[in-house]
């Protein structure tokens, strides 16, 4: 036969044992223990080597629970609190408490990301929190110089302009 226990605490241990009851008595088994799942602990993300259409994300596992890390990695949209669900990177497996750093490509110049560190182990999957991040703005065309004088000239160009949160 078997039970299944709900409402128990993360990371506690619990000890157990089957019974079993007749008209001759109750008899119980020898008593076991265990100890319920810990997800992994992630520091914030920081980006840096910022591009019009990448960046590189940096993290820590601080704890990785008590269970193997199977997966791990940086997860990134332009809406705060992304998920696995969007944009991702795969690290694999992950057996020390240390910084890793993976690459979010694919970005829209200009644009403000948010970006977490993600770990699966068998708590579940756990979240750092949010960083953000925008990419840089791309120049669309360079004008030509004028108002050209001996020691001076008028340059200039056209970019890409972020104007509340939409490309102009």
């Amino acid at each position: 036969f078997t039970s299944n226990i709900s409402g128990l605490s993360r990371g506690t241990t619990y000890n157990v044992r089957a019974y079993a009851t007749n008209n001759g008595g109750t008899r119980y088994s020898n008593q076991t223990s265990f100890t319920t799942l810990i997800q992994a602990a992630l520091t914030i993300s920081t980006a840096d080597n910022i591009t019009t259409t990448a960046a590189d994300m940096h993290a820590n596992i601080t704890n990785l629970g008590n269970s193997p890390v199977t997966q791990h990695g940086h997860c990134w949209s332009t809406s705060s609190n992304p998920t696995t669900g969007n944009s991702t990177t795969r690290l694999g497996g992950k057996s020390t408490t240390d910084a890793f750093t993976s690459k979010a490509t694919g970005l829209a110049t200009n644009t403000i990301y948010y970006g977490r560190a993600y770990a699966i182990n068998g708590a579940g999957t756990s979240y750092g929190d949010n960083g953000s991040f925008t990419t840089l703005p791309s120049v669309k065309t360079t004008l030509d110089p004028n108002l050209i004088t001996s020691n001076s000239a008028t340059i200039g160009g056209d970019i890409d302009v972020l104007v509340n949160g939409e490309q102009q």
